[in-house]
């Protein structure tokens, strides 16, 4: 039955997506939106955040780019994952690793609830191409790599200059 309403949504979906994302998700199969919503859910609890997050993983499938989700090389990294990502935990040669490998992971990273389902077929209408988390649950999001790093130096590394708040 899931089966089918993916169906269904893939039918009546890619008849009014905006293209290129069109073109990404009308070769989705069942297994792709439950990666994509398994990602989601790992990104964020919050159902905006997750409906903002599933747009920037589809604006970043229809460019090409790769999705750099840290949940997957989390996952990836699995009993060796310290609970501290770093940059080199980020470079680990591993299939679920959307750092090193475009495109979805070969499979889910959890099972998606219902939430995360929803965002990835009704999700936030955007351009952003980045999102970081705020520290509170919440994440920042993006339309340009500059707009992003500074999202990052306030966000995670606490560091805010002049220029950032100007």
């Amino acid at each position: 039955q899931a089966e089918d309403g993916i169906r269904d949504y893939k039918v009546t979906g890619v008849q009014t997506c905006a293209l290129p994302i069109c073109e990404v998700i009308k070769h989705f199969e069942a297994r792709d939106w439950l990666t994509l919503a398994s990602m989601v859910e790992k990104e964020s609890s919050h159902f905006d955040d997750q409906r903002q997050i599933a747009r920037v993983f589809l604006n970043r499938l229809a460019l090409g780019m790769r999705l750099q989700s840290d949940p997957t090389v989390i996952y990836a990294l699995g009993s060796e994952f310290d609970g501290d990502l770093t940059r080199r935990d980020l470079k680990v040669d591993a299939p679920h690793n959307t750092y090193r490998h475009k495109g979805l992971p070969p499979g889910p990273i959890c099972n998606p609830g219902r939430q995360a389902i929803e965002a990835v077929f009704r999700p936030a209408d955007g351009d952003w191409l980045y999102f970081v988390g705020r520290g509170d649950g919440t994440s920042q999001f993006s339309k340009t790599l500059r707009e992003h790093n500074r999202a990052v130096r306030k966000y995670q590394l606490g560091v805010e200059t002049d220029q950032d708040r100007g």
